[in-house]
């Protein structure tokens, strides 16, 4: 079984492309606030149906300003399945949500860092860097502890959400494997398209027709909150995250970047407590510590693995 380290600089961790991951994971941790102030006037998959509908439009251009022959060289099932993937994760979220806790539901959620990792090893057949573990064990831990969990009953929700869990994980995998085929815009382009149309036609099937006037009215909720929300989700939280994703996937591997996005529960409880006047509690700061000094230590415990394979090659080199 090949050795995988856990970040090493040269090839598997690269600072900017961390930063890049960072950057996108904040922006997937103000989606919380967009979401919030958005189901006050649309049901979940009207906001999932316009957020990657007018992400996919802004995207467009890309199609008159290049080669007939450049985009159909980036079309590839890859983009198509990780919208499939991906759309599935999102509605069993929702559909978890309506049977659990929110702080259970973020926990679970954030076992994709686990699934990750554990679909590296077993798909890939790669050993992972016994210093991955730890530091995931305690960003984990750290996840735990914003969240308040109660474990005393489970139910059918919490199935969802670990399922969810599941396909977030299979996601990020499959992304990592896709991302170096296709330019990211194409790619995020053709994923987004893909989530556009399942949930077009879930919509139709399922859900009544949502009442997008309230955009036209004239009135400080249309565009103070539905508007603004509809704006934040589109552009912070999913043309730029999901774009910034597939670029950095190139150069971090899958279980890497899935540990990067834990930090999206710290994000999240930031821009709660500053736009939605949440509290946070003293157990959840301890938790955000703990994640923040985990996710932190990563390219540092990736030069203290490069030095010591460097020592190791050196002293078979020359006989010891």
């Amino acid at each position: 079984m090949q050795r995988l380290n856990c970040c090493a600089t040269s090839h598997y961790m690269n600072l900017t492309s961390f930063l890049l991951l960072l950057l996108g994971t904040a922006s997937w941790g103000i989606s919380y606030v967009g979401t919030r102030w958005a189901s006050q006037a649309f049901d979940p998959n009207a906001i999932v149906f316009v957020r990657f509908a007018l992400s996919s439009i802004v995207f467009l251009p890309l199609l008159f300003f290049n080669k007939i022959g450049e985009i159909k060289k980036q079309l590839s099932y890859g983009p198509i399945l990780c919208g499939v993937i991906l759309m599935i994760s999102i509605q069993l979220q929702i559909t978890g949500l309506q049977y659990t806790s929110v702080a259970k539901s973020s926990f679970l959620t954030a076992m994709f860092a686990f699934f990750t990792p554990l679909l590296v090893v077993i798909i890939d057949k790669k050993k992972l860097e016994a210093g991955f573990w730890p530091l995931l064990t305690l960003a984990l831990f750290g996840i735990f502890l914003m969240c308040d969990l109660d474990f005393n009953s489970l139910n059918k929700g919490d199935t969802y959400t670990i399922a969810c869990a599941f396909f977030c994980a299979l996601h990020i995998y499959l992304v990592g494997k896709f991302a170096s085929n296709s330019h990211p815009l194409y790619f995020v382009l053709l994923q987004n398209i893909t989530i556009t149309f399942v949930s077009l036609v879930q919509g139709l099937v399922f859900y009544p027709f949502p009442d997008f006037t309230i955009l036209l009215q004239d009135s400080t909720y249309a565009w103070g909150q539905a508007g603004s929300a509809l704006a934040i989700l589109t552009f912070v939280c999913t043309i730029l995250p999901f774009t910034i994703q597939v670029y950095a996937q190139r150069k971090v591997p899958s279980h890497i970047a899935s540990m990067i996005f834990l930090m999206e529960s710290p994000f999240a409880a930031m821009f709660g407590y500053f736009f939605l006047s949440e509290r946070i509690t003293t157990t959840a700061l301890t938790g955000a510590v703990l994640i923040i000094c985990a996710i932190s230590f990563l390219p540092y415990a990736s030069r203290l693995i490069s030095r010591r394979n460097a020592v190791r090659n050196r002293r078979v080199r020359i006989g010891f």
